[in-house]
């Protein structure tokens, strides 16, 4: 029928609003976000043992020496499942999920393509950053305006060192960040070391924001604690050691090994990451 005109409107807009009032009703958008969850499910360990013979030969501490590399090692390993888990997500940046360029023309109006790329697709423009295997990222730093204003920089404060920093500053509000564990062909990461020849390789990088991945870390518990409390003598010293740039925190165990008459230091941590949002995320292809 005509419905209810509602008094004191005009005739035309009366009808127009007679039985289905849409134009004066405000229909409310559902939202499109959802919860993330996070699994931590792997739990790895890196061992570095000596013996006997080696440990009483010299008055070096073979520990200390190697304790870099032995944090380096799992970080790697966490890195390299953290970029596994990016290149094997689906990416739906309205913009599209990849943005491609071939190494040879990479430089900082390749950053400034990026950022239109990642404005065009709505991605927030705070915490922006692009993680760039180490031959696109050097690349950058190639670039005739960098060497240039580097140059000036040098020539007019001759104390400062510009040339021996690597690490390039925000561009076009993209922060580059460089990792050689970058390169993958599809979602298996594969070393890149030829920047001539790009085999199997079709990811370079990755351009997002803090809402794009999830990672979540702790050490495990200290189960020589349970043994105390169960009075098992405990065997093994603990320590949580911080990496200060990440915050990440690991444990490192020390025990004997009686049988071997050797010690063994072991870092370890739990951890577990995640897609965040999968519409502020670009894969970065060569071609």
């Amino acid at each position: 029928g005509a419905g209810t005109v509602q008094s004191g409107l005009a005739t035309a807009t009366a009808s127009a609003i007679a039985t289905t009032p849409t134009n004066y009703i405000v229909t409310k958008s559902v939202p499109s976000t959802t919860d993330v969850t996070v699994t931590l499910n792997q739990l790895k360990s890196v061992d570095i043992e000596f013996g006997l013979d080696k440990l009483a030969s010299t008055v070096r501490n073979y520990f200390a020496e190697q304790k870099p590399m032995e944090i380096y090692a799992l970080a790697e390993k966490i890195a390299t499942h953290f970029m596994s888990t990016v290149y094997g997500a689906t990416w739906t940046a309205a913009q599209g999920a990849t943005f491609t360029e071939p190494l040879a023309t990479w430089n900082l109006k390749s950053l400034t393509r990026l950022k239109a790329a990642m404005s065009v697709s709505k991605i927030p423009q705070v915490g922006r950053f692009a993680l760039l295997h180490t031959f696109y990222h050097d690349a950058l730093l190639e670039d005739p305006a960098i060497l240039t204003s580097k140059a000036i920089l040098t020539l007019t404060n001759p104390s400062m060192s510009v040339f021996e920093q690597t690490r390039i500053p925000s561009y076009a509000g993209i922060q580059p960040i460089e990792t050689q564990l970058a390169s993958a062909a599809g979602s298996t990461i594969t070393a890149w070391t030829d920047p001539a020849t790009l085999g199997t390789i079709t990811r370079v990088g990755f351009a997002g924001n803090a809402s794009s991945m999830l990672f979540v870390s702790r050490v495990p518990q200290d189960f020589t604690s349970l043994a105390a409390d169960l009075k098992i003598p405990s065997t093994a010293a603990v320590e949580i050691v911080t990496e200060p740039e990440s915050g990440i925190s690991m444990m490192f165990w020390r025990y004997l090994d009686l049988g071997k008459m050797s010690i063994v230091v072991r870092a370890c941590l739990m951890w577990g990451d995640a897609q965040g949002d999968p519409r502020v995320g670009l894969i970065i292809k060569p071609a």
